[in-house]
């Protein structure tokens, strides 16, 4: 339990609303820890089906107090190391 625990750590769950449907909850979890999209999706109309009042409760208590996506840099380091030499030569100039 205890290697477990420390594994979900630096787990920051998040809502994903540029691919999401309703509030990107799905969405989020799936990009997060790598699942398909559409396969989470089912599972929660299947668990909203079957349990539908606290299936409710939480998807709207995760949309609404989930932070965005964060930004991320997805360009090389190389790149990323460039602009970031231009932007503080500009700075001391």
């Amino acid at each position: 339990m205890n290697r477990r625990m420390r594994s979900l750590r630096g787990v920051r769950l998040y809502r994903d609303t540029d691919h999401g449907m309703i509030m990107g909850v799905c969405a989020g979890l799936s990009d997060q820890f790598g699942f398909r999209l559409g396969p989470l999706r089912i599972i929660a109309l299947v668990s909203l089906l079957l349990f539908t009042l606290p299936t409710l409760l939480v998807y709207v208590a995760a949309g609404l107090l989930l932070p965005d996506k964060p930004l991320r840099y997805y360009g090389s380091r190389d790149e990323r190391e460039l602009w970031s030499q231009r932007s503080s030569r500009r700075m001391q100039a």
